[in-house]
């Protein structure tokens, strides 16, 4: 199992929605914009209403660590970031644009944004 670090982070959006590019069964893709510099991003929101999916969400995230440098066509993984009711990913899809996923939890306790961080 990989260790995970966590820091304190910004409780400002980082990214901005422009519109909708995809839905699914788990969750809606927008095409959004990075606040500080600009860049476009993918931004993948799943809506979780039970610890099973969020736990389904961190299995894809830990996945995703592990295969990410046996094949070109598989997301890089950057950063797991947990937020107050919301458990958000960043990766880097191919051509340095970033991927961003939210998945919203019912009820959590956390107070804050939390950055967690799979090494």
């Amino acid at each position: 199992m990989k260790r995970v670090r966590t820091r304190m982070v910004s409780s400002q959006p980082k990214y901005e929605l422009i519109q909708e590019v995809g839905r699914g069964s788990y969750g809606v893709v927008y095409e959004a914009a990075v606040k500080r510099t600009g860049a476009r991003v993918a931004v993948k929101k799943i809506r979780c209403h039970s610890p099973e999916n969020v736990e389904l969400a961190l299995r894809e995230f830990w996945a995703l660590s592990s295969i990410q440098s046996q094949h070109p066509n598989v997301i890089h993984l950057e950063e797991c970031i947990l937020q107050r009711d919301q458990l958000a990913q960043r990766m880097n899809h191919g051509s340095s644009s970033p991927l961003y996923l939210e998945v919203r939890t019912k009820n959590s306790q956390e107070q804050g944004w939390w950055q967690y961080t799979v090494v």
